[in-house]
C-alpha cells in the first residue's frame, strides 16, 4: 500500500474512531465534516508540498482522542446509557420485557389450568407480582450490562488518554467482522425464555412422559438439581451478558473477545462441574424406564451404558464447543482479513 493510501486509511480509522462513539442520526455529518477538517488542517500544515503519512499523524494528534472529540459533538460526557447504544438498548429492553413477561404469565396460566387455585384475588396477586417482579428482573439485568459495559469502555478511553498515538486507531470493520442484530436478539430471545423454563416450570421443561401409564422419567435429580439452581442461574446470566454485549459493540473487537472467553470459559466450568462434580443428572433414569417399559436385556445394556457414558459426551461437547467458539472470536477479533488494496 503506498503512502497515499496509507493516509486515507489512518484518515478513515480516525474519523470511524470518532463518529462510532456518536448517535447514528448524527454519525453522517460529523464524518463529513471531520473529513474536510483535516483536509483542511493538512492543507495549513503542508502548503504546496505534498502530504506525508507524518503529516496526517501530527494532525490526527492535534485533534485529539477519538473518544474525547466524539464527546464534544456530543455536548455531554457523562451517561448511564450513552447515545449511540441507547437505541439498541431500548429495543432490547422491549424484546426481553416482552418475552419475559409473557414466557411467565404463559406458564403459570398453564400451572393454573393444571393444578386451580383456590382463591381469585390471591391468585391475581400471585400472578401480578411473579410477572411483574420477572419483568423488574430482566429491565434491570439489560441496563445493569449496558451499563457496566458503557462504564468499562469509556474508562478504557480514559486510560489511555496519556499514551494514544494514530497507530492505536482501530481498523474500520470489514463486513465479516460487524455482528448481524438479529444473531444476538435472537440468542436472548431463546435464553429468557430458557431462564423462565427452568424456573418457573421445570416440569414443563424436562421430563420424558411414559404415556398412556402417566408417569414421569425426570432426566434430573431434582434434589440436586434444585440445591443447584442457583449455579444454573448463573451460566444462563453468563450467556445473557455475552449476548448483550455482542448487541452493544456490533462487532467483534478485543473487549467483546476477553468478555466472550472469560464468561465461555465460567459456563463450561461450572457445566463440568454439575453433570460430573455434583452428578445433575438422574442416575436411575434407565431403570426406572425399565421398570415401566420392560426392556429387553440388550436394550438395558445398551442404554445403561450410553446413560453412563452421557456426563463424560456432555463434557467433551462443552469443551470442544469452547474451543470452537473461542477461536472464531479470536479470528474475527485479530486474524480477519482487511481489505487495504
Amino acid at each position: 500500500m503506498d503512502d497515499k493510501k496509507k493516509q486515507d486509511d489512518l484518515i478513515s480509522r480516525y474519523v470511524y474512531a470518532v463518529v462510532r462513539h456518536l448517535p447514528a442520526n448524527q454519525q453522517k455529518d460529523v464524518e463529513q465534516e471531520l473529513k474536510t477538517l483535516i483536509e483542511d488542517m493538512l492543507e495549513t500544515r503542508c502548503g504546496t508540498r505534498t502530504s506525508e503519512l507524518g503529516d496526517v499523524e501530527a494532525v490526527l494528534i492535534e485533534l485529539g482522542v477519538p473518544y474525547e472529540l466524539a464527546a464534544k459533538y456530543r455536548d455531554t460526557k457523562r451517561y448511564l446509557i450513552g447515545p449511540q447504544r441507547f437505541d439498541i438498548y431500548v429495543m432490547l429492553l422491549k424484546i426481553v420485557l416482552a418475552v419475559a413477561g409473557g414466557a411467565i404469565a404463559l406458564a403459570l396460566m398453564i400451572s393454573y389450568a393444571l393444578d386451580p387455585p383456590s382463591g381469585f384475588f390471591k391468585t391475581f396477586f400471585t400472578f401480578v407480582s411473579s410477572v411483574g417482579s420477572g419483568m423488574i428482573q430482566a429491565f434491570a439485568w439489560v441496563t445493569i450490562v449496558f451499563a457496566v459495559l458503557q462504564h468499562y469502555e469509556g474508562k478504557a478511553h480514559i486510560l489511555k488518554e496519556f499514551e494514544w498515538h494514530p497507530k492505536d486507531l482501530p481498523e474500520v470493520p470489514v463486513t465479516t467482522s460487524v455482528i448481524a442484530k438479529s444473531d444476538p436478539i435472537a440468542s436472548i430471545v431463546f435464553i429468557v425464555l430458557l431462564f423462565v423454563c427452568i424456573n418457573v416450570g421445570p416440569t414443563l421443561f424436562d421430563h420424558w412422559s411414559t404415556f398412556p401409564k402417566e408417569r414421569v422419567i425426570p432426566l434430573f435429580d431434582w434434589a440436586v438439581f434444585t440445591k443447584y439452581l442457583y449455579l444454573i442461574n448463573i451460566s444462563i446470566a453468563l450467556d445473557l451478558c455475552i449476548e448483550i454485549a455482542k448487541l452493544y459493540f456490533g462487532r467483534y473487537t478485543k473487549s467483546l473477545a476477553s468478555i466472550s472467553i472469560i464468561m465461555n470459559a465460567a459456563t463450561v466450568i461450572i457445566s463440568i462441574f454439575l453433570v460430573k462434580g455434583v452428578g445433575i443428572l438422574n442416575t436411575y433414569a434407565i431403570e426406572q424406564m425399565n421398570t415401566i417399559y420392560d426392556l429387553s436385556e440388550k436394550a438395558f445394556s445398551g442404554l445403561s451404558k450410553f446413560w453412563n457414558m452421557l456426563p463424560n459426551i456432555i463434557v467433551i461437547l462443552a469443551i470442544i464447543g469452547f474451543f470452537i467458539e473461542t477461536v472464531k472470536t479470536l479470528y474475527k477479533t485479530f486474524w480477519q482479513p482487511v481489505d487495504k488494496s
